[in-house]
């Protein structure tokens, strides 16, 4: 499948790419990314944590962004929803300080969706319809989609049938 071509291309990359290149750190998130569409959350955590410390290292704000965020997702699947709302918070921070605004209303969305499945609802609704208003704001329906997707989700387990079919 997709998923494990992209895989087979970064690793063929990563490894024609020298330690020292700017765009490894890119590619290790990109292969972490990949690992989590695998389920293989092991192999994700392990090129998610070398993408950060690389993008760290070399001054990659950008994709130590992406690296933070995506081990958030790795934490939300292995059920440490807490953790991954950190994580999620902290990528919402450096993408709006980066000037990436769109990715922040993304993460919070998944920063969202981390409250929700602690039970924090009161919370994850009012994170899904900032979300949602500021990617509408921007003309970004993907981003919009899926802060309605998770709002209606919330909704739906507060007994707020109406509005979780609104969303």
């Amino acid at each position: 499948g997709r998923v494990g071509e992209g895989e087979r291309w970064i690793r063929a990359l990563l490894a024609a790419a020298p330690p020292e290149a700017a765009s490894r750190p890119i590619g290790l998130w990109a292969a972490g990314y990949l690992a989590i569409g695998r389920r293989d959350l092991e192999t994700a955590e392990l090129a998610l944590n070398d993408a950060q410390s690389l993008a760290r290292r070399v001054g990659d704000e950008e994709a130590e962004s992406f690296a933070i965020s995506h081990l958030g997702l790795v934490r939300l699947f292995q059920g440490a929803h807490q953790e991954a709302r950190a994580l999620f918070l902290e990528s919402v921070e450096r993408h709006r300080s980066g000037g990436r605004p769109g990715m922040a209303a993304f993460q919070l969305a998944d920063a969202a969706f981390a409250a929700s499945l602690s039970g924090d609802d009161g919370v994850a609704i009012g994170e899904f319809e900032t979300s949602a208003a500021a990617a509408r704001g921007m003309g970004d329906d993907w981003t919009e989609s899926h802060a309605l997707w998770g709002l209606g989700l919330a909704r739906l387990r507060t007994g707020e049938l109406d509005a979780a079919d609104a969303a």
